[in-house]
């Protein structure tokens, strides 16, 4: 029986299986980074672009009719329109599917994505000239 791997260093946590199996470096929030005046743990952002991430950099996506998985995520960016984009690190997929609506105000920006599989993900998002990368671990629900 293999044991999970867990190791942090620098904001990242590799999850995974043994030292001979696959690891995600997921993207661990500090609770600095934040758009709003009262910093809020979850928080992940870099001045221009701001999301929030599950403290243990994982999630359990809503499966689809598709057999995609979809998660909502938030987005706080300066003022211009945002995209994003994702690919899969530990196995061929598909890349992800992005819905970003318009009509929210200024900063705000709801979006939901969907996944092709559970996985380790990088998912980049893009608003004028700043782009913020993060990896999460995408998991089928039990």
């Amino acid at each position: 029986m293999m044991l999970p791997s867990i190791v942090m260093s620098l904001g990242v946590i590799l999850i995974g299986q043994s030292p001979t199996g696959p690891t995600c470096p997921v993207t661990i929030p500090e609770k600095h980074a934040t758009h709003a005046e009262d910093p809020i743990y979850g928080n992940y952002g870099n001045g221009a672009i701001w999301t929030m991430l599950y403290p243990d950099g994982k999630f359990v996506g809503q499966p689809q009719p598709d057999g995609s998985l979809r998660m909502k995520f938030l987005w706080w960016r300066l003022g211009y329109t945002l995209t994003v984009e994702g690919r899969r690190l530990d196995a061929p997929a598909p890349p992800l599917r992005s819905v970003v609506p318009n009509g929210y105000r200024s900063d705000f920006q709801a979006s939901a994505l969907f996944f092709p599989t559970a996985g380790c993900w990088e998912i980049t998002a893009k608003s004028y000239l700043s782009t913020l990368t993060f990896v999460t671990l995408v998991l089928m629900p039990q």
